[in-house]
């Protein structure tokens, strides 16, 4: 029966018409609309059904240093039945391509969804995630709630409509090219077939993830959901950022966001930290005390000292390899690879070691933004007689630093080995 549900639903979008759709920033609140609805630049697809505009209002963007730059439009469409509310769907996007660097959605990295698709969800990048989970409400507004959620309440307090506390969800969220989507669909389960809630709380709600095996009807219309979200999220992604018209964002101190800004380009060449240079991390320090080419010699706290080759991997400098497959990675572009061999200097032992550019993020250090590339790296013995061994590094290297901002190391196969993982949390200049 639930299996059969999801797939009503499905065939409901699948038949969906080619009607223009109205656009929410034209619309007063209390208009009624089905199928579809324009919101900022995208498109955006309805559950089946009529579905009213309870709020709409804007948001604010800001940059890291706390000055202003858009208008981002937020809007809350809501389905109602018997005087009951049963559906919402929540809007909140940006107007046009402005360019904006946005960080990586934490919630697509949680243990205790129902279901979660998430690609290349990283900092400063394009970004796309779908979540499954159920929401609890108060359907209290606490103080110093945004607009849009003090409209919401207030429209439903006004017409007096039942609120349930457990609702189910579906999170669409993308960002491409600086541009930024987010849906939210909403469900009161039993008035689309499903079981009722007996516990209203996050941990003990028959719908979480660790306690829904044991309650086989929501599992079901939970899986019925999932299913439903995954035939809706083609036609989100499909209508996302068109031009479409019908929103006008206003300029803020001087800044017109109908007007889209060029990216800034970021300079992959390689550039040496001044000698003197301490790059402080949480249990010690690297400091640069010789720079040759594109060797970099640091020291740590104990004055152990370490060659870094192209300031990317330590590597003995004793060792044979090819220290120019490692340079050839400059200037750094995604996409780019190296592959060499390395050899100890004193015996039979060898390494196959592989780098990958895969993209690049943005690391906040002392307030300031430092934007990195980010490097997959692979280590696997293949010397004589030695042990089976293969470790993973992922490095974020800034340009502009001439350093590492942060190595992770992991171990994946092998007797276990001390990795050596670190970030750094202070830059201290020549001197300073």
């Amino acid at each position: 029966m639930y299996r059969y549900l999801a797939y009503v639903i499905t065939l409901a979008f699948l038949t969906i018409g080619t009607a223009q759709a109205q656009s929410i920033h034209t619309m007063p609140i209390g208009t009624e609309v089905e199928t579809k609805v324009r919101f900022a630049r995208s498109e955006v697809p309805l559950p089946p059904g009529k579905w009213i505009l309870a709020a709409a209002s804007e948001s604010q963007s800001r940059n890291i240093d706390g000055s202003m730059t858009a208008r981002l439009p937020v809007a809350t469409l809501v389905s109602i039945r018997n005087n009951t509310l049963v559906g919402l769907v929540s809007l909140f996007g940006t107007a046009q391509t402005e360019n904006l660097q946005w960080i990586r959605d934490r919630e697509c990295e949680r243990t205790d969804l129902l279901f979660v698709d998430a690609d290349r969800n990283f900092n400063m990048a394009d970004q796309f995630c779908m979540r499954v989970s159920h929401s609890m409400r108060t359907w209290v507004a606490p103080n110093g709630a945004d607009e849009n959620t003090q409209q919401l309440y207030a429209y439903l307090r006004d017409a007096k409509i039942v609120r349930a506390t457990t609702l189910l969800g579906t999170v669409v969220r993308i960002v491409r090219y600086g541009e930024f989507l987010r849906v939210g669909y909403e469900i009161l389960p039993s008035a689309f077939g499903g079981p009722a809630t007996r516990n209203n709380s996050p941990t003990t709600s028959e719908w979480h993830v660790d306690l829904i095996g044991a309650n086989p009807a929501h599992r079901r219309f939970a899986d019925a959901w999932v299913d439903w979200s995954k035939a809706i999220t083609p036609q989100v992604k499909a209508g996302f950022g068109r031009t479409l018209q019908g929103y006008t964002p206003a300029a803020i101190n001087g800044f017109d966001p109908a007007t889209p800004r060029p990216a800034t380009p970021v300079s992959g060449d390689f550039r040496a930290p001044a000698v003197g240079t301490r790059f402080v991390t949480k249990n010690g320090h690297f400091e640069v005390v010789k720079t040759e080419s594109m060797s970099i010699t640091t020291i740590n706290a104990g004055k152990s000292g370490t060659t870094w080759s192209a300031g990317l991997l330590p590597l003995d400098s004793n060792a044979k390899f090819d220290r120019g497959a490692i340079e050839s990675l400059f200037p750094l572009s995604v996409g780019k690879k190296a592959r060499f061999r390395q050899e100890a200097a004193s015996s039979t032992n060898a390494w196959d070691q592989s780098l990958e550019i895969v993209r690049t993020e943005a690391l906040e250090i002392d307030g300031k933004s430092y934007t990195t590339f980010v490097i997959e790296g692979r280590t696997e013995a293949v010397g004589p007689g030695m042990n089976e061994f293969i470790r993973k590094r992922t490095l974020h290297y800034a340009p502009e630093l001439g350093w590492l901002l942060k190595m992770q190391e992991e171990q994946l196969v092998g007797p276990p080995q001390r990795m050596n993982s670190w970030e750094v949390v202070r830059i201290v200049p020549p001197g300073g």
